[in-house]
C-alpha cells in the first residue's frame, strides 16, 4: 500500500474506533457526540507526522547521552528484499509497517506548572519552598538543567500542549485573543505557519492524541470558575493578564483553550474544568484522568509578586499550594497504582535579553528513584515528548527532535 492509502486506511480505523468508544463505552451518548469523536479521529490522523516512504533502513537511535540533545531518526519501514518471479522478473514485497510505540507502566501522568526565578532558587538550601526543596526534593528525580523556550509565559504552556513554537503573538502574552489567518498552513512536522494565538483545528494536542487513544484527561485552572474552558472572545482581549481582587485566573496558563481541536469539538468545553474538581476526581481511579494539568492561579503559581490580594506571592505561595494539593495526588489510588508527577517550573519570572534561566523541574513516581539529579537540558518541548513517550504516542510538532526524559527519570516505567 502506498503511504497515502495507509494513513486513509489508519483514520478510517481511528474513526471506527471513536464510533465504538462514544456509543459502546458510555452509557448516553448522542449521534452529535459519534461525529465528533469520528471528526476529531480523522484530524488528529491528518496532523501526525507523515511517515516517509519505505527506502531504507532507518537507522538506530544512539543512547541518551547526558547534556546531550539527541534527535531521534525518523520511523521508516526497511524494504523486503525482491523476489524472483517466471522470466527472471522481480517485485519487491510490501515492507512492513513501523510498529507503533509503546505504552509505559506509567498510566496516570500529572503536570503541575510554576513560574520560577532559577534552579537554585527553587532547589538550593536557601529556598523559599522548603516543603519542594527539603521534602519533596529527596523522594523524586530533579531535572536542574530544565528551562523554558522563551521569555514570555505562553510559548512556553503552547509548546507543552502542542509543541508549537513561539510566535509574535505568543510572545506578547496574546493579549488580543487572536486567530491565525485563514491562509496559514501546516507543515508535513506538524508546525503552524504565520503567527496568531488560537490555532486552527488541523494542529492537535497531547488532549486529542489522549481521547483519540481511548484515554482520557482533564486540566484544572485555579480561579476559572464555573464556566468551564473559559477564555476571551474570537479576536476580542484578554483581561486576565494580572489578578484581580478575588479573581487571578490567567488563560495564559492554560494552553488547551488556543487550540479550536478542542474548542470545536466539544473537549474543551468538558475537560477544562476549575481546579475545584480535582479533590473529587481523584478519589478513585475510575474518576481519576489518565492526563491531568494543574495550573494554580496568578499568585499561587508564583507569577505575581506581591499579589494582588495583598499577600507575598512568589516561590512561598506556590509551596503552598504543592504543600496542599501534592499529598492528596500522592495518596491517590490512581498515583499509588501507576502515577507519576511532574512539578515543573514552565515559565520564569525573570526576563533576560539571553533568555530565561534554567528552572528545574521534579519527578515523583513509584517508577522514579529518590534523591537523584539530572543536569541533561530539557525544555516545555520534552515535557511533551515525554509525557507521549509514556503513553505510547506519536511525538507532535517540535516535539519529534525533543529529548525526552521519561526513561531516564521513570527507568521502572519501562
Amino acid at each position: 500500500m502506498t503511504r497515502t492509502q495507509l494513513r486513509l486506511t489508519a483514520g478510517l480505523s481511528m474513526i471506527a474506533t471513536a464510533l465504538v468508544l462514544i456509543n459502546g463505552g458510555r452509557p448516553s451518548t448522542s449521534s452529535a457526540a459519534a461525529r465528533a469523536a469520528a471528526q476529531r479521529a480523522i484530524v488528529v490522523q491528518a496532523a501526525l507526522p507523515a511517515t516517509p516512504e519505505p527506502a531504507a533502513a532507518a537507522p538506530v537511535s544512539a543512547p541518551i547521552a547526558p547534556a546531550t540533545a539527541v534527535t531521534p531518526a525518523p520511523a521508516t519501514s526497511s524494504a523486503a528484499p525482491a523476489s524472483s518471479g517466471s522470466g527472471g522478473s522481480s517485485s519487491p514485497t510490501p515492507a512492513k509497517k513501523a510498529a507503533p510505540p509503546k505504552p509505559s507502566k506509567a498510566r496516570h501522568v500529572f503536570v503541575i506548572a510554576l513560574t520560577g526565578t532559577d534552579v537554585q532558587q527553587a532547589f538550593g538550601a536557601q529556598s523559599a519552598a522548603p516543603y519542594l526543596a527539603t521534602d519533596l526534593q529527596p523522594r523524586g528525580t530533579l531535572l536542574s538543567g530544565f528551562g523554558p523556550l522563551d521569555n514570555a509565559d505562553l510559548p512556553n504552556y503552547i509548546a507543552m500542549a502542542g509543541g508549537q513554537p513561539p510566535n509574535s503573538a505568543t510572545q506578547s502574552e496574546c493579549s488580543t485573543f487572536a486567530e491565525f489567518s485563514p491562509e496559514a498552513t501546516t507543515g508535513t512536522d506538524g508546525v503552524v505557519s504565520g503567527t496568531g494565538c488560537v490555532y486552527p483545528n488541523t494542529v492537535i494536542t497531547i488532549g486529542d492524541q489522549l481521547t483519540s487513544s481511548g484515554r482520557s484527561w482533564r486540566a484544572y485552572s485555579e480561579d476559572m470558575g464555573a464556566k468551564p474552558c473559559r477564555h476571551p472572545e474570537s479576536d476580542g482581549p484578554d483581561d486576565t493578564m494580572t489578578g484581580r481582587p478575588g479573581d487571578q485566573y490567567a488563560t495564559r496558563h492554560n494552553p488547551f483553550v488556543y487550540f479550536h481541536s478542542l474548542l470545536d469539538a466539544g473537549d474543551c468545553e468538558a475537560d477544562d474544568l476549575s481546579l475545584d474538581g480535582l479533590a473529587t476526581d481523584l478519589n478513585k481511579v475510575s474518576t481519576t484522568p489518565n492526563y491531568a494539568y494543574i495550573a494554580p492561579n496568578l499568585c499561587d503559581s508564583a507569577t505575581e509578586s506581591p499579589c494582588v490580594d495583598g499577600s507575598p506571592g512568589g516561590l512561598a505561595a506556590a509551596d503552598a499550594f504543592l504543600k496542599l494539593w501534592v499529598p492528596r495526588i500522592l495518596g491517590s489510588p490512581a498515583y499509588k497504582a501507576d502515577g507519576a508527577l511532574l512539578i515543573t517550573f514552565l515559565s520564569s519570572a525573570e526576563k533576560s535579553p539571553d533568555g530565561p534561566p534554567r528552572t528545574g523541574a521534579l519527578v515523583l513516581s513509584p517508577f522514579a528513584g529518590g534523591g537523584k539529579t539530572t543536569a541533561t537540558p530539557y525544555d516545555p518541548y520534552s515535557l511533551l515528548r515525554s509525557v507521549e513517550d509514556l503513553f505510547g504516542l506519536t511525538p507532535l510538532a517540535h516535539a519529534q527532535e525533543a529529548q525526552s526524559f521519561a526513561k531516564a527519570a521513570l527507568p521502572g516505567a519501562f
